[in-house]
């Protein structure tokens, strides 16, 4: 269907979805296999951290592994970007589509782009949280006793909720229902609050590729940042 497209010079409405759809094929495509290569090296960085006792340094350790392996996932997916804009804009040049289609399929193509780097970003979240709760098993599974979920969703929402940044380790464990829990020694309580806090402050879900200008607002799709 896109080689179709691309034959005669000039492009209908069916030509267009499919388009679209050969585009919204290709995005599909490459995120899925990005995601999936992403996720089997975060498994093997945890399982290879965790075959010990994970204290704050090792931990640290272990993140900036898994930064390197969001890093290599970022880089395929803009790559991939990459390629598909110079299509575009080979396309747009020979006239083979016009300036609004153009713009709605490069919007398409950076939301596309957009959402799967924030699947990365916060599946990097996800693996540093579970090796806390798989490390510290034992020790936390009594944690916030009122609140439903696996220790790693109740340590998530603990970190969305709470501000723990100026607290002591005696302070973060009140918080978490663990202040008085015998199982936890003052320096599993040090190393659990550090972590807790370095998971904190870490760089927020958001938005990789910031798209702006009136040709994109008028496509008719969606108005994009406005900064």
């Amino acid at each position: 269907e896109y080689e179709v497209a691309m034959t005669d010079g000039k492009i209908d409405s069916k030509e267009m979805a499919n388009l679209q759809e050969y585009i919204d094929n290709q995005n599909e495509i490459t995120n899925k296999i990005t995601a999936a290569q992403t996720n089997a090296q975060n498994e093997i960085t945890k399982a290879k951290f965790l075959g010990g006792s994970l204290s704050y340094e090792s931990f640290d350790q272990m993140r900036e592994e898994l930064k390197t392996n969001y890093e290599s996932g970022k880089e395929t997916l803009t790559n991939a970007l990459t390629n598909a804009l110079t299509n575009l804009n080979l396309s747009k040049a020979s006239g083979e589509i016009s300036e609004d289609e153009y713009n709605q399929m490069v919007a398409a193509l950076y939301e596309g782009t957009n959402s799967s780097i924030k699947n990365l970003q916060s599946n990097v979240k996800s693996f540093e949280l579970d090796a806390i709760a798989e490390a510290y098993s034992t020790e936390l599974d009594s944690v916030l006793p009122e609140m439903e979920g696996t220790t790693q969703e109740k340590l998530s929402k603990f970190l969305e909720d709470t501000e723990i940044q100026g607290l002591t380790s005696d302070q973060i464990m009140e918080k978490l229902g663990l202040k008085d829990n015998s199982k936890i020694s003052a320096e599993t309580a040090e190393n659990i609050s550090n972590m807790l806090k370095s998971l904190q402050s870490e760089f927020d879900v958001n938005d990789f590729f910031k798209v702006s200008g009136e040709g994109l607002k008028n496509a008719g799709l969606y108005e994009f940042l406005k900064n």
